[in-house]
Order: C-alpha cells, then structure tokens, then sequence
C-alpha cells in the first residue's frame, strides 16, 4: 500500500469496485486510511454488491474482510456523520441481516 493515499482517490477505489472480492480487498489494503465516510461507502457498496443473491450472502457474512470491515464500522461510528450513519444504517437493511458482533 501507499504510505499515504489521497481520501478522495480511496473513495474512488471503493466506489469503482465492481465485484465483492474487489470491494473487500480495498478495505483490506488501505483499512488504516479509512474514515467514517470510506467506511459506510464500503460498507453500503458491498451490500449492494450482494443485495440479490443468497449464495452472496452467505460469503459476504462468512468472509474474514467483512468482519474487518465490520469492526471498522464499529470504531468509526462515533465520529460518522448523520448521513454515514444512515448509509450503513442502509446498507444493513440490503443486507438483511447485520450481525456485526
């Protein structure tokens, strides 16, 4: 990873990604870069990556990435604003489950 990565560019990654492997690699790499609005854009995108399949689902909720980024949305919660906060409130009803513990 880079020693330093432009918030905007990373917003960028995350939101071009095309696939859930792509999303979740995104947040592994450059997780320590990650601010609540990075972390609620990921969060929501690998939702809408995965809103219409079961089988994506059940690898969404399986993979070790998503619980990091789960944790992450634990730790950047207090400092999200109204509309992160809504994003992932969003996402977690795509999802249709959030079991974030």
């Amino acid at each position: 990873t880079e020693s330093a990565v432009h918030p905007k560019r990373l917003q960028r990654k995350i939101c071009s990604a095309k696939t859930l492997d792509e999303c979740l690699e995104v947040v592994s790499l450059y997780h320590q870069f990650l601010d609540g609005v990075h972390v609620s854009t990921a969060f929501n995108k690998v939702a809408e990556l995965g809103r219409n399949s079961r089988e994506k689902k059940d690898k969404i909720a399986s993979d070790e990435r998503f619980r990091s980024l789960c944790d992450l949305v634990k730790l950047r919660m207090h400092s999200m604003n109204t509309r992160s906060l809504s994003t992932v409130a969003n996402a977690c009803g795509k999802l249709k489950f959030c079991d974030c513990d």
